[in-house]
């Protein structure tokens, strides 16, 4: 792991160090475990985003988009 310097107002700093799973797990793991779902929470909306942006309301509808498709296919052999 590579040691970085965080800046905390003193308050922050003090709220922080009053928690008891801060204590028990300590700063460093606490700003890791944060830093982690901050980043998950980015990635999902990232995608949730992407596919509204797919899906959204000016997406065609699927008949349009599959329109001519069922004249083109071949029929299914008999079973």
């Amino acid at each position: 792991m590579k040691a970085v310097q965080i800046n905390f107002s003193e308050d922050l700093l003090a709220r922080l160090d009053a928690d008891e799973v801060v204590r028990e797990l300590g700063r460093s793991e606490v700003v890791r475990r944060i830093a982690e779902a901050w980043l998950r929470r980015r990635e999902e909306r990232k995608i949730a985003e992407a596919y509204a942006r797919g899906y959204g309301p000016d997406f065609p509808p699927i008949e349009e988009e599959l329109a001519g498709w069922t004249e083109a296919a071949a029929p299914c052999p008999d079973e």
